[in-house]
């Protein structure tokens, strides 16, 4: 566990995320099929969680959602 925190790479981690929002996406799209809303709810905050390091916002987004 030692050595994990120095293999850390912005990048891999940024594609990992996106790897997890796709997942949580279809998990929540089948947990809706089967009527578990909870379930299918907690996947898609999930899923935004993942897309949001994915893809953070451009910066002048962040400012004018602010002002």
């Amino acid at each position: 566990m030692s050595g994990a925190r120095e293999d850390f790479n912005e990048d891999q981690a940024a594609e990992f995320a996106a790897y997890v929002a796709s997942l949580t996406a279809e998990l929540s799209r089948l947990a809706r099929r089967h009527r578990l809303s909870t379930l299918a709810y907690l996947l898609e905050m999930s899923r935004m969680e993942a897309r949001g390091i994915a893809q953070p916002p451009p910066l002048g987004k962040t400012q004018e959602a602010r002002e």
